[in-house]
């Protein structure tokens, strides 16, 4: 439970926006492309060989998903709570 990875693959073309309470959300984009929304922040278009960090807290929202979207999550620690808005 220390830290967790994982590949998360695209089920829609956008999520709900939402937080989370994790230490570290890390996130590198393999295949496809999406757009990050974060609040307070202005959009930024994310393509393969992006990465980002989500602090905790953050609301943030994925839109513009593409159906080949792949992102290989990691997370400290291996288990956290996120919260829908």
């Amino acid at each position: 439970g220390i830290a967790g990875v994982k590949v998360v693959k695209s089920t829609t073309e956008s999520t709900q926006p939402s937080s989370h309470s994790g230490d570290i959300l890390f996130n590198f984009v393999m295949e496809g492309s999406m757009t990050l929304e974060g609040e307070g922040k202005d959009p930024f278009h994310l393509k393969p060989g992006d990465a980002f960090v989500i602090p905790p807290g953050l609301i943030t929202q994925y839109k513009n998903v593409s159906k080949d979207l792949e992102l290989l999550e990691v997370s400290l620690p291996g288990k956290f709570e996120t919260k829908l808005q």
